[in-house]
């Protein structure tokens, strides 16, 4: 699985320091797999996004 890009563009506009916290991360993960699922996203996308 990939690293996570997440940053908070209100404190760094110019993504210079990915945010590290395991939680912040899950829970952005959770929220795009409702995503997907309201969309109708294919299950290949699923894999390559390594949320299987």
């Amino acid at each position: 699985m990939f690293d996570t890009m997440l940053y908070d563009l209100a404190k760094d506009p110019k993504q210079q320091q990915p945010i590290e916290d395991r939680h912040i991360e899950a829970n952005m993960v959770k929220e795009m797999v409702e995503l997907m699922k309201e969309n109708d996203a294919p299950e290949e996308q699923y894999r390559r996004l390594g949320l299987t």
